[in-house]
């Protein structure tokens, strides 16, 4: 019953705390970038400590209570940011990428790992550039290389961004759990 009630607490702190820096990536111009990935950060540390606490139970560790910590912080965004628009980064990248990570980084291959993570991210940046061209563009039309020239560019910064998450949560875990799960 207490890990049950822990896990409570800390998926709605967790929740609370994301949806704190999401707000403000809405308000705050020039660090937008900067306060998603912090947002970002809250529903895989919400997935170390409810899998920390099954390990300790004997129990199969789930990325469901990050799923949860991440679907509050999009659905309490939606119902109270004045500004909309604000939640797309997180709700289809920063958001689900702490949960992506989780099922990628099971598997042992260090190629396979990186080429699931440039393939996801590839389709997930393609699907919010189409839809960005056609809301915001109509008409217009960009040169052809924009489009292959920004997905380079942006997974190269997805690799320096998965990077920097790595060591956050390594941090963390040495921070908090003593370097040990």
């Amino acid at each position: 019953m207490k890990t049950k009630t822990n896990n409570l607490v800390l998926g709605a702190l967790f929740s609370a705390l994301s949806f704190v820096f999401l707000f403000l990536a809405g308000i705050v111009p020039g660090v937008e970038m900067t306060l998603y990935a912090v947002a970002s950060a809250f529903p895989a540390l919400m997935i170390i400590e409810a899998g920390r606490a099954a390990w300790h139970e004997e129990k199969q560790p789930s990325a469901i209570p990050g799923v949860l910590v991440y679907a509050v912080t999009v659905l309490l965004g939606f119902l109270i940011m004045p500004n909309k628009l604000a939640i797309v980064p997180y709700a289809m990248f920063f958001g689900i990428w702490g949960i992506i990570k989780y099922y990628i980084e099971k598997f042992n291959h260090p190629v396979t790992r990186n080429g699931l993570k440039i393939i996801l991210f590839g389709g997930i940046f393609s699907i919010g550039y189409l839809g960005f061209r056609e809301i915001c563009f109509g008409n217009i039309t960009m040169p052809e290389l924009a489009f292959p020239i920004m997905l380079v560019a942006a997974v190269a910064v997805l690799m320096l961004y998965d990077y920097i998450f790595s060591l956050g949560i390594q941090y963390y875990i040495k921070r908090v759990h003593g370097g040990k799960l």
